[in-house]
Parts: structure tokens; C-alpha cells; sequence
């Protein structure tokens, strides 16, 4: 049995990414690690590995997910 991990949840300084916006992931406890990719893909873990809050400068379209070993990976979190 494995247990799944909760969908990420990104604090995101700007409604929309307009211009720029400052993205940054409320960290879960243990050692999950969280992949993103800002081209609508599904993140992998050869994707992005998140490791501070990053800005974003054009528009995108942000998908992140949770993995752990021994757990399910989360389901991924879109924001546009």
C-alpha cells in the first residue's frame, strides 16, 4: 500500500501571469520533492525540481506535483 501525496499548493504573488509573477510552494514535511514545468506539460522527475520561490516573467502555464519514495505521486496542480 502506498499512500498518495497531496496536490501541491502555490502561493502566487500575481492573480494572473501577466507580466511577472513570484510563484512559491507551501513545502509539505518529509522529503518530498516538487518538479514543475511552465509549458503545460505534465511534470516528471526529470523536470524542473523546485528548490525556492522563482519568477516568472512571461506568461505560462505552471503544472507542479509532489513525489516521495514510498508514496504515490500527487496529482498535479495547474495554475494558469
Amino acid at each position: 500500500y502506498e499512500a498518495a501525496l497531496s496536490v501541491p499548493q502555490c502561493k502566487i504573488d500575481s492573480a494572473f501571469f501577466h507580466k511577472q509573477a513570484l510563484v512559491e510552494v507551501k513545502l509539505g514535511r518529509g522529503n518530498v520533492k516538487y518538479y514543475y514545468t511552465l509549458d503545460g506539460t505534465t511534470p516528471t522527475s526529470t523536470s524542473t525540481l523546485y528548490t525556492q520561490p522563482f519568477q516568472i516573467d512571461s506568461s505560462a502555464q505552471l503544472k507542479i506535483m509532489a513525489m516521495m519514495k514510498g508514496w504515490k505521486d500527487s496529482p498535479v496542480a495547474t495554475y494558469a
